[in-house]
């Protein structure tokens, strides 16, 4: 209030001195006796018209409201909406594709204990990792080839004691149940020749078709299934085994990792089948998708 009237009386102020000098003009050129328009005169009537329009300004500005006024006027904002599984979601390219939009997801569930169901859970990604740490805590230098291609090779195991010392290269597969066939053990003997690597080493999480044992049989390939990691990992030193299943079993480790993009995937379900697969969350910038695997698939038909 009190800004209020304290904005009308500076602009009160303002109309004293127009309309002291609009009356003086007024009283110069009152009509008398005929005179000739003079340059004084027309720039006189300039004058009092100048002043004319400045006070239709001022009046004009005296309704205004002042910034202060608008914003005290201003309702109170609204509390911000709380986040949930469907805030801020509009139709995008996949409402239009006529696939479901991916909701929040659930956390990984806690893990006390290795067993076989866990390592056959981990996304592909987390079991690349799991076997780079395992080689690492029994003391040897193991060095990830990186996302997205690498030549069928995932890591580089080296020497302890001569860390640039190349001693095998290590294939890694994660498989919930079907198990490696043959020719993904020939491409690790391709590239073994490639690299003159001394060893390969292929680890899946599942097991071996028996005609991919027998290929191996005398190639210097050690092939490592998920029943032989499990007892592998469980002889490590306790400590060493704890601090390997806490770090495996951080945040997500059961939703895929994009190859292409390296984020998180997301899993979705297509309209018009209902068939669940795992898209990037970067679409429609990335289309890689991976098929849902098929322990996930009977938790879900169960």
């Amino acid at each position: 209030m009190a800004n209020r009237h304290g904005s009308e009386d500076v602009q009160a102020g303002r109309l004293i001195v127009p309309v002291c000098l609009m009356l003086s003009l007024m009283l110069s050129l009152t009509p008398g006796q005929p005179r000739p328009l003079s340059v004084e005169r027309f720039l006189l009537w300039l004058l009092f018209f100048a002043i004319l329009g400045g006070i239709a300004r001022v009046l004009r500005g005296g309704s205004r409201t002042s910034p202060v006024d608008r914003l005290a006027r201003q309702p109170p904002s609204l509390p911000p909406r709380p986040l949930t599984a469907d805030a801020g979601r509009t139709p995008d390219l996949l409402d239009r594709l006529g696939i479901e939009q991916p909701r929040l997801r659930q956390p990984a569930p806690s893990v006390t204990d290795w067993s076989l169901d866990l390592i056959r859970a981990l996304e592909w990604k987390r079991f690349e990792e799991l076997c780079e740490r395992f080689w690492k805590a029994k003391g040897y230098r193991a060095e990830p080839t990186g996302d997205g291609a690498d030549g069928g090779i995932d890591i580089k195991l080296y020497s302890p004691s001569e860390p640039s010392r190349l001693l095998a290269v290590i294939q890694c597969k994660s498989r919930s149940s079907e198990n490696v066939g043959v020719s993904t053990v020939r491409e690790l003997f391709g590239v073994m020749h490639h690299v003159n690597a001394p060893m390969g080493i292929l680890v899946t999480s599942s097991d071996f078709h028996p005609a991919a044992r027998q290929f191996a049989q005398g190639k210097r390939i050690q092939l490592i299934g998920g029943e032989a990691l499990l007892a592998q990992i469980e002889a490590l030193p306790d400590e060493a085994g704890k601090a390997l299943l806490q770090e495996i079993t951080r945040d997500d480790y059961l939703s895929p990792t994009c190859p292409s993009c390296g984020e998180k995937m997301v899993k979705r379900s297509r309209k018009s089948d209902g068939a669940k697969f795992w898209g990037c969350r970067n679409y429609p910038r990335c289309h890689h998708v991976l098929q849902v695997r098929s322990l996930e698939a009977d938790a879900a038909a169960a």
